[in-house]
């Protein structure tokens, strides 16, 4: 009600994102060596391209599909954010100069 924060059109958000999302590798369970997970690209839902691409990873002599942000794709919607079971994905501001 105070105009403190500015609701933009969903079209808006995509042209034009707010923030980034970013996996802290220490605790993502592919990385930290947990196991297999690939929910939050499961659930991103950046179109046409998914924001959150497949790297491989070695692992224990295992070869692994890691999660990668594609940062040009992400548009910081938090999707990935509420649902990586390892808590391993936090929003990143973006700054004002940085392009996507």
């Amino acid at each position: 009600p105070t105009g403190a924060i500015r609701f933009g059109t969903v079209a808006e958000k995509w042209r034009r994102p707010q923030a980034l999302a970013v996996i802290d590798r220490s605790r993502c369970y592919v990385y930290s060596g947990v196991g297999p997970c690939m929910g939050c690209q499961e659930v991103c839902p950046a179109e046409p391209e998914n924001a959150v691409v497949g790297v491989e990873v070695e692992r224990g002599g295992e070869t692994m599909e890691a999660p990668r942000i594609a940062a040009d794709r992400c548009v910081g919607c938090g999707t990935c954010v509420t649902n990586c079971p390892a808590g391993a994905i936090r929003l990143r501001k973006r700054s004002p100069s940085s392009k996507r």
